[in-house]
């Protein structure tokens, strides 16, 4: 998945602060507490429906979206300055230099 930026809406929830939904692409965004932004695949607008309406959206996260659709990481972070959460390949705003990109933590 490209890093497309979809619209996003705050949530009350303990994992995520935001969430959003492209019906025309099938992909489910959810913004992290931690500020990252990752996409699923394949997620409907019936499944994005259900999990708006969930009681808890971690434990909807949990139960049917974990595991079971492709995830991809958006943002990540500038490996020149350690800017954190801009969108993947985009120009760093704070060094001007260097795109971001996922940095795995050892």
């Amino acid at each position: 998945m490209a890093a497309e930026k979809i619209d996003l809406t705050p949530v009350e929830s303990s994992v995520f602060s935001a969430i959003g939904h492209n019906s025309q692409k099938s992909i489910l965004a959810l913004k992290y507490r931690s500020g990252a932004i990752h996409h699923y695949a394949g997620f409907s607008t019936d499944k994005y429906i259900d999990f708006t309406s969930a009681e808890s959206l971690g434990s909807y996260f949990t139960r049917n979206i974990k595991n079971q659709h492709q995830a991809e990481k958006m943002t990540g972070e500038c490996p020149k300055c350690g800017a954190q959460h801009g969108w993947l390949t985009e120009t760093c705003d704070d060094c001007g230099t260097a795109t971001f990109q996922v940095v795995e933590k050892k």
